[in-house]
């Protein structure tokens, strides 16, 4: 997937989750949905939808924030590596617009799994949760990161 491809519709989606409404934790579980959408059917879930239903997602699905978060990790210090460079030169973009560059920037790092960085969703939810965990606090760190 190239960045051009990114949809509107899943950038506004994703960057809805920039809403201080929504915590780390909901985006893990956003994150953990497309996950196991991907796995079990090869396609995203639509999580527009469970955010227009109101549903708590930490909640009602607490394994999907999980491995949200598991995935996160297991990609978290090689897309640092990338993302902090990237971030000293776009420190001032914000809202849907970094939601749209970072997850292009990321797309072009490879190093989301290629199964999960076809899909535009993923790739803009792993960005939303990069930038509500605090983009600086992250690039600051020498040491792998904490999440």
């Amino acid at each position: 997937m190239t960045s051009e491809r990114v949809s509107r519709s899943v950038l506004e989606d994703a960057s809805a989750f920039l809403d201080s409404k929504y915590s780390v934790d909901d985006v893990s579980a956003v994150l953990g949905m497309q996950l196991d959408a991907v796995e079990a059917v090869n396609r995203p879930t639509q999580f527009g939808v469970y955010m227009e239903a109101g549903v708590d997602l930490k909640k009602t699905i607490p394994d999907f924030a999980k491995r949200g978060l598991d995935f996160i990790k297991s990609i978290i210090d090689k897309l640092l590596k990338k993302v902090c460079p990237w971030w000293k030169n776009n420190k001032e973009k914000v809202g849907e617009k970094l939601v749209a560059s970072l997850t292009a920037f990321i797309i072009g790092t490879k190093v989301i799994p290629e199964m999960y960085s076809a899909i535009a969703g993923i790739v803009a939810i792993v960005a939303v949760y990069l930038i509500k965990k605090g983009l600086d606090a992250l690039c600051k760190n020498k040491q792998p990161a904490k999440l």
